[in-house]
């Protein structure tokens, strides 16, 4: 007979790409096995992030990809009962000069291909949805209304989250699907916690196009 194994994946890193990856495959019935080098889940580079979670890139694969997650993190309280607190607040790209405005244009067509229900706005549209922009030298915008932010790192979620069985402490985890949703949102807790400072919008952007989020 031949022997067992210990696991039928084994994923390297605990952030919003391997934790994720590890929740799946432990719902499709693997046996996952995570190592990370870092004592508990995201606590790499996703405790550097806006928190934002948006869809709005030029290549079609992550656009599919961050479709998805939006879709996992807007059913996420009904498909687990964790309240992760998500905001469905909007992302919006802001073009103050010509050439912002050509690139926010220039990357439509190949949005809409993948799936955004995405245009271009003028100025008075997008002051419409956020009226706190620098009306001065205002050219207009791109806003996708689907995306947003979710805060599991409040005192309301880490409640529930505790109530369903903390992320491991140590540097590895084996996946049942229940530990793996715990990582999953340990990841993601470590990437919203960076999206609390404010950022202002009603300022006139250096270079770039600037981004705001509705």
């Amino acid at each position: 007979m031949a022997a067992s194994r210990a696991a039928d994946v084994i994923i390297v890193g605990a952030g919003s790409v391997g934790a994720p990856a590890a929740m799946s495959m432990a719902e499709a019935g693997l046996k996952v096995f995570v190592l990370d080098r870092l004592p508990s889940v995201g606590q790499g580079s996703n405790k550097r992030a806006i928190g934002g979670l948006r869809a709005t890139h030029s290549d079609p694969a992550k656009i599919r990809i961050c479709l998805r997650s939006l879709e996992v993190f807007a059913t996420w309280e009904e498909r687990f009962g964790d309240k992760i607190e998500w905001h469905k607040g909007g992302y919006s790209y802001v073009a103050y000069r010509p050439e912002e405005e050509r690139t926010l244009k220039d990357l439509l067509a190949v949005q809409k291909a993948s799936g955004l229900n995405i245009d271009w706005l003028d100025a008075g549209a997008l002051r419409e949805i956020i009226p706190d922009l620098n009306p001065d030298g205002l050219v207009g915008g791109r806003s996708l209304p689907t995306t947003g932010t979710p805060l599991p790192c409040s005192p309301s979620t880490r409640s529930t989250a505790g109530r369903r069985g903390s992320a491991p402490s140590s540097a590895s985890a084996s996946g049942s699907p229940r530990s793996s949703r715990a990582a999953a949102a340990s990841a993601a807790s470590a990437r919203t916690r960076a999206s609390t400072r404010p950022r202002s919008s009603s300022t006139r952007p250096g270079p770039g196009p600037r981004r705001s989020r509705a």
